[in-house]
């Protein structure tokens, strides 16, 4: 017998008709995460491919959202405080169960819908990124790759913000750390629609269920396994394999633990020349 999925420490599990409703809930800290909240979430995919089978009968897409108003801001500051002090093992160590994360929401066996409402930092952008359709609240949400204000760079997420707004604003955006609008994220195919409503979390998951009630399952699982198919030079295990080893490297530089020290400090910091 398969296990129930069930509500974790980080996030809620809920159903709206055929929807499959996964909820971030770490308000307290603007759902950033730490090595716990990572590892819940990996199970929590890995629970659900193993028995899409059943699951299948009832749901035919997974919304992902969060609660309180900010979508994600990323890693949380006593998690970064820890990792400041990783060796090189464990910083290799923790950024493949990172990329496991953002894998597990690209890899779904359900197609996933992101809900994005307020910010959307760092490695939040990476899960927005790993969705496969995303919606955002044109008022609130904005998005920032924001790693290199903290002497980081966004490596681990790059395979995924680049599948959607290509190298070269990729670019532009991870090296100005520039925040931008939920309507300039569509403009660059991070975002698909940006709703301007008050109570849009509601009516949103409502036109979601419209929109997708007639639509078969199987032909839906059978389109995103083609779509990750055809992006597939951007995931094999070479890439992964540089974009862990370049964050672990570049998290024991000098500038970036000025910059994590400067964060956690709460001051500007001194770049090393």
């Amino acid at each position: 017998m398969e296990k129930k999925l069930e509500n974790g420490k980080y996030f809620q599990v809920t159903s709206h008709n055929q929807l499959l409703v996964i909820t971030l809930n770490r308000p307290e800290v603007k759902n950033a995460f730490n090595a716990e909240m990572i590892q819940e979430i990996i199970t929590l995919f890995q629970m659900i491919d193993k028995q899409i089978s059943d699951l299948m009968k009832t749901y035919k897409l997974i919304i992902l959202k969060s609660s309180g108003d900010v979508f994600c801001a990323g890693a949380d500051l006593n998690w970064m405080k820890e990792m400041k002090n990783f060796s090189l093992k464990e910083n290799e160590t923790d950024a493949k169960n990172l990329e496991k994360l953002f894998r597990s929401i690209r890899d779904s066996s359900l197609p996933v819908i992101g809900l994005i409402q307020g910010g959307c930092f760092g490695g939040g952008v990476g899960i927005a990124a790993a969705c496969d359709i995303v919606f955002a609240k044109e008022k609130t949400a904005t998005f920032c790759l924001s790693e290199i204000k903290l002497g980081l760079v966004p490596a681990v997420i790059s395979p995924y913000v680049i599948a959607k707004m290509g190298v070269s604003q990729f670019k532009f955006f991870a090296l100005s750390g520039e925040t931008f609008s939920a309507s300039r994220a569509m403009q660059l195919g991070l975002v698909h629609g940006v709703i301007d409503d008050q109570d849009w979390e509601n009516n949103l998951i409502l036109k979601i269920e419209k929109m997708f009630q007639n639509l078969p399952t199987r032909a839906m699982q059978s389109i995103k396994n083609l779509s990750n198919t055809m992006e597939k030079t951007l995931f094999t295990d070479a890439i992964v394999d540089y974009t862990t080893k370049l964050i672990a490297n570049v998290r024991l530089g000098a500038e970036a633990q000025e910059g994590m020290s400067a964060l956690l400090e709460k001051r500007k910091p001194l770049w090393p020349n």
